[in-house]
């Protein structure tokens, strides 16, 4: 087995346990990257002893661990410097707060946020997590995925954090989809009362799973939706092309 052919093995079993936190058995994994077993085994056990993957307490499953997490806090770093000073043109464009927010395990993880300062305010706060079912950013990076891994990221029944939370899955999934027609997610006080909010995956070269929301109180949220719209999706088109993710296009960035 060629060298380049080993990576791409160790890549894949890597990916397939990306967003399961109770990680994978040998034989899942095994079906997971269609490979033998064997295999497996002998990559997973070279990826252990870098401490890339770790065993998971009480099964004979894998997950990933803390090396991988080091490397991933690095691009989050990487990421978030890059992307700040189209944040701060944002929250000045709209005279709202806006978050920066990247997927871990099944939270929305706050990397950065530009906040303003108005009366009533809505604030969360670098290194806080929020679940991703009742959130617009979670909501975002949950459309980024297929169904089946939506299904193994979030459970079944999800837990309501206000009146207004979804908590069939089935229902979460239904409106996935029309977040993957228009490329934006809506949080209606489903998170927190009084607070709704706008979000959009930011694609990156990183490939880390990340989100821009724009968190608004309700008192200024209604009517303005396009307006946010419009704002979050040229700023996050913007980005992706500074970023190298996409290709140039004739326009000028905005």
């Amino acid at each position: 087995m060629s060298g380049v052919q080993v990576l791409s093995r160790a890549a894949a079993i890597i990916r397939s346990l990306e967003g399961r936190p109770r990680g994978l058995s040998l034989g899942e994994l095994a079906r997971e990257v269609d490979l033998p077993r064997s295999t497996v085994h002998r990559i997973v056990s070279a990826l252990a002893a870098e401490d890339m993957l770790v065993p998971v307490p009480g099964n004979t499953g894998f997950r990933i661990g803390p090396g991988l997490m080091r490397v991933a806090s690095m691009s989050r770093e990487w990421l978030a410097e890059h992307a700040h000073k189209r944040l701060v043109e944002l929250s000045q464009q709209v005279n709202e707060t806006v978050d920066l927010a990247v997927r871990s395990a099944d939270r929305a993880l706050f990397i950065d946020q530009v906040a303003v300062a108005h009366r009533l305010q809505a604030l969360s706060g670098v290194g806080v997590a929020f679940p991703l079912h009742c959130t617009a950013n979670g909501k975002a990076l949950l459309a980024e995925l297929d169904n089946a891994a939506v299904e193994r990221l979030v459970a079944s029944e999800l837990e309501a954090l206000t009146e207004n939370t979804i908590t069939d899955r089935t229902v979460l999934i239904d409106e996935l989809e029309q977040v993957r027609e228009t490329g934006i997610a809506m949080d209606h006080e489903e998170h927190h009362l009084g607070i709704s909010a706008i979000g959009a995956s930011l694609v990156n070269p990183y490939r880390i799973p990340a989100a821009i929301s724009i968190p608004v109180p309700v008192a200024r949220f209604s009517g303005r939706e396009k307006e946010l719209a419009e704002a979050l999706t040229g700023t996050c088109e913007a980005l992706e092309r500074e970023l190298g993710t996409v290709a140039p296009s004739s326009e000028p960035p905005k």
